[in-house]
């Protein structure tokens, strides 16, 4: 469990949100709470989320993903529920039926 926590805080440290399904042996004080899921962000873009939930995890992925978007200046659309496409269809990718994909994010993406 340190092993992945050291190599999650190195990727971390290169600008790379990390997910872990539960809370590693390496969060004991408030400050390193502090540090690995805020201020690290502020310092590299990047932090660790830490959530059991995989719905509540995906989600918050997507947001965070949607953020690095706009700020490159991306379209966002990714992670919003009923994102539009140019066409006026709903595209609607969910974990039952992934044949439907974004031609602009050839990524399939759940929406929840």
């Amino acid at each position: 469990a340190e092993k992945a926590a050291a190599i999650g805080a190195g990727t971390v440290a290169l600008g790379i949100t990390v997910h872990l399904g539960r809370a590693p042996p390496i969060l004991g004080g408030p400050e390193v709470v502090t540090l690995l899921t805020q201020k690290s962000e502020e310092l590299f873009g990047a932090r660790f989320i830490i959530e059991e939930d995989p719905i509540k995890a995906s989600k918050l992925l997507l947001l965070h993903i949607g953020k690095a978007r706009e700020k490159l200046g991306l379209c966002s659309s990714i992670g919003r529920h009923g994102s539009q496409h140019p066409d006026n269809k709903e595209i609607s990718v969910s974990p039952k039926t992934d044949k439907s994909l974004n031609p602009q994010n050839p990524l399939p993406l759940p929406t929840y």
